[in-house]
């Protein structure tokens, strides 16, 4: 979700003729990168969970304590990183710095944005402490290290955007006093990438309904709920199928469960899809998956409603704004899913309807008036002396994400 956000209001800022610049990592060779594209070389080091050894702990408060200090300390390590983005600021002689996250490049951001005196944005994408369910046992001491370092991080900055009204309440909950504006990150998709390549690639027949899931594969996003419910969709609708769509740790096991719950012929498991091929998968179905408990604002939806996807998801603050006015179904439990799932496939008009008001919904996402919004906090900082101080002393600074 980060990176498309980044790269969709990069686009359009470029369009309405601003220079923009991207500071990543060297996770690409970049020898196909643009000219405004800048990445930060880092020392990758696999630590000790990434080494092929064995490690156990039956102490789960040990354990989240080794995890959290071995991916902190292995993974990747920029090595002069504020040298690096300094070098950048000076040769593009930048006026806003946007970041994205609260770790690694981010403080090191914030900090030369001090330094310089230039403005600093934020975006909050993601609520940590969710984040690594699944990844870490829970524990209340780990989720309050990672909680209050993203929302300390947030105080800091002279704006931040919230993707929904409820991360802006969550934000405030969480006491940020800064200056916070609620604007969604912008879709603008292609619906005339042809679905019908897809089913005949993918061998299903023009007949047969399609259910599509797009996310990372991981405990987060619930995946394993979509499979078990349309097993049963498919028990009882047997020309169905059902496209999974992304990749991740989880994959495995979701396949194992696919075939013991018997649909494992009618769930296609895809893969990463290049953003440019995924619109035909959209265009090739009809009903839209979504099972994750925590969204900043579920970027997917907004994909599926500008399709005309009908979406059956969990009910949770953020898609019940994303689909406000659509029709979709919001549910609680597994059962409730199926039983959605099968009204939309034996009521045509239903369908039809919630089709055409997802369409109508998506147009609020355009990316180009929310570009204008963001630009507009741009320009209103540059007008404004700006500068909160920033912590000297986080422990947590020199995290990597």
């Amino acid at each position: 979700g980060v990176p498309v956000a980044v790269d969709t209001l990069a686009n359009e800022l470029m369009a309405m003729g601003h220079r923009v610049i991207i500071i990543t990592f060297t996770d690409a060779d970049g020898r196909d990168d643009p000219d405004y594209v800048y990445r930060i070389s880092f020392v990758n080091f696999p630590g000790l969970l990434n080494s092929g050894l064995k490690i156990s702990c039956r102490n789960q408060w040990l354990w989240n304590l080794f995890w959290l200090l071995d991916t902190s300390l292995g993974g990747r390590v920029a090595v002069s990183a504020r040298e690096q983005i300094r070098d950048v600021i000076d040769k593009e002689s930048i006026d806003v710095i946007h970041v994205n996250q609260p770790f690694g490049l981010g403080t090191q951001a914030l900090r030369l944005a001090r330094e310089e005196g230039i403005p600093c944005v934020y975006t909050f994408h993601t609520q940590y402490e969710h984040y690594l369910k699944g990844i870490l046992v829970e524990n209340p001491l780990i989720s309050s290290i990672i909680s209050h370092h993203s929302y300390r991080f947030a105080n800091q900055l002279d704006y931040v955007i919230a993707p929904s009204e409820a991360i802006k309440e969550l934000l405030i909950r969480h006491r940020v006093t800064s200056p916070i504006k609620v604007i969604p990150t912008g879709v603008r998709v292609h619906t005339d990438t042809g679905g019908q390549a897809v089913r005949k690639t993918l061998g299903i027949n023009n007949n047969t309904k399609v259910f599509i899931s797009v996310s990372r594969l991981s405990a987060a996003k619930n995946v394993d709920k979509i499979i078990h419910a349309f097993s049963s969709i498919h028990s009882i609708k047997p020309d169905t199928h059902l496209l999974v769509v992304g990749d991740g740790k989880q994959r495995k096991s979701l396949e194992k469960k696919a075939g013991k719950l018997g649909a494992a012929n009618a769930i296609t498991f895809t893969g990463n899809i290049p953003r440019k091929k995924l619109w035909g998968y959209y265009a090739a179905s009809d009903i839209f998956l979504f099972a994750s408990r925590y969204e900043s604002q579920g970027i997917v939806l907004t994909e599926a409603m500008a399709f005309g996807l009908p979406v059956i998801c969990l009910d949770i603050r953020a898609a019940r704004e994303t689909l406000e006015g659509t029709g979709a179904f919001l549910v609680d439990t597994v059962d409730e899913m199926i039983e959605k799932g099968i009204q939309l496939l034996e009521d045509k008009y239903l369908m039809s309807e919630i089709s055409r008001r997802s369409r109508q919904r998506a147009k609020a996402f355009d990316p180009q008036s929310l570009a204008r919004s963001v630009f507009n906090i741009y320009e209103s900082l540059s007008r404004h002396s700006v500068g909160i101080p920033y912590f000297q002393h986080s422990p947590v600074q020199s995290w990597e994400a």
